[in-house]
């Protein structure tokens, strides 16, 4: 899935590029309050984690397993976003372009690569509802989750900034 929004990215014109679920468990009204919150920043995480977020229809032992990753990733990588575990997001073309070239999606968990190496980013939370999907599966697994540990200590040590075309 991240080869898939990356060769997005490489594809797309305009000035901000978004990334999110197909299955609409990330609602298009929130996508608005990402677009707005670009005209600060530079990468605009959709946070479940933050004052006005939320899940809805998610089983306990999901909520916990999304939470312990974000706060596994902050620690190990050293990030301060609290919904690390987000597909959600809005990026600057001019941020994003530069950095492509160095990213190697993993799993399906980009966001944490693209924060990881996007230090000097200006970066923002804002507060989205993410709706469980009506239908299909998650790709969340044990083997998922080993992926995405051994994703945090290979980006520990790799926080660069891109080259910036402004």
């Amino acid at each position: 899935m991240g080869t898939a929004v990356t060769d997005g990215f490489s594809l797309a014109g305009g000035g901000y590029w978004v990334m999110m679920d197909a299955d609409l468990s990330h609602r298009p009204q929130d996508l608005p309050k990402l677009l707005v919150a670009l005209s600060d920043a530079d990468i605009v995480v959709g946070s479940r984690y933050i004052d006005g977020g939320s899940v809805v229809n998610w089983p306990l032992r999901r909520r916990i397993a999304s939470r312990g990753a974000s706060a596994v990733g902050r620690v190990i990588v050293g990030l301060q976003v609290r919904d690390l575990t987000s597909g959600f997001g809005g990026f600057r073309r001019r941020w994003m372009e530069p950095l492509l070239p160095s990213l190697n999606p993993k799993g399906f968990k980009l966001l944490l690569e693209i924060l990881a190496k996007s230090r000097g980013a200006r970066v923002t939370e804002v507060p989205i509802t993410f709706v469980d999907r009506q239908s299909g599966k998650s790709k969340a697994s044990a083997s998922e989750a080993l992926v995405f540990l051994r994703l945090c200590f290979e980006l520990r040590g790799q926080r660069r900034p891109p080259v910036r075309n402004d």
